[in-house]
């Protein structure tokens, strides 16, 4: 005998939010409590063990704050857990941000914990997926952009990497500019309209 949804969970779209430790908490925070208002949205967390660090460093939140934003939320150890079957449908996975460590990983096939292993479900069954990475220092968009065009070479699926961005003595001019950016950017993960075009990331 099959198992009969209501009507409300049968439409709920289900999106992985993987949290690893690079610089960039506060964005995936943000992202969580806009999905969380969106009655049409079913949240599945997945939080690294680094990630605990820059939450409570950047965010000024408790890791269990964050997860209270989720309707599900998993151990990075828990492999068997449902975002690491194909068979548990999943329809987007936002990792953001997302460190050298995990992207890595997503490029090479190693799916060692459960936000790789949901990465790489989600990618065999071309599902929407999305990443962003944040570098420190002054020449991080070297790495991003071969990171982002071998990732894409390789997997053939959309890929962005957003690098840091290092301000001296910033103004308030200059604070309003990159938060608006950073609207922007949020605003096109949530929609999904992310992509590279022709192998090279999309400026955001």
């Amino acid at each position: 005998m099959g198992v009969m949804l209501t009507m409300k969970e049968n439409l709920k779209k289900r999106i992985v939010v993987g949290i690893s430790g690079a610089s960039g908490a506060p964005i995936a925070v943000e992202i969580l409590r806009r999905l969380r208002a969106d009655d049409g949205v079913e949240v599945h967390l997945i939080v690294t063990k680094s990630a605990v660090l820059t939450i409570e460093s950047e965010a000024k939140l408790s890791v269990e704050e964050v997860e209270a934003l989720a309707d599900y939320s998993y151990d990075m150890a828990d492999v068997g857990a449902r975002p690491a079957s194909g068979s548990y449908h999943m329809d987007a996975m936002i990792v953001v941000p997302c460190s050298m460590k995990t992207v890595a990983g997503i490029h090479s096939g190693y799916a060692d914990n459960l936000l790789l292993r949901a990465a790489d479900v989600m990618m065999k069954e071309h599902g929407q997926f999305c990443t962003t990475m944040s570098f420190p220092g002054h020449k991080e968009s070297v790495v991003a952009e071969k990171w982002v065009k071998t990732i894409w070479q390789r997997k053939k699926v959309p890929v962005t990497v957003t690098a840091g961005i290092h301000y001296d003595n910033a103004t308030k001019e200059m604070i309003q500019s990159v938060v608006e950016v950073t609207e922007r950017m949020l605003q096109k993960v949530l929609d999904g309209q992310m992509e590279t075009r022709k192998g090279v990331c999309e400026n955001v």
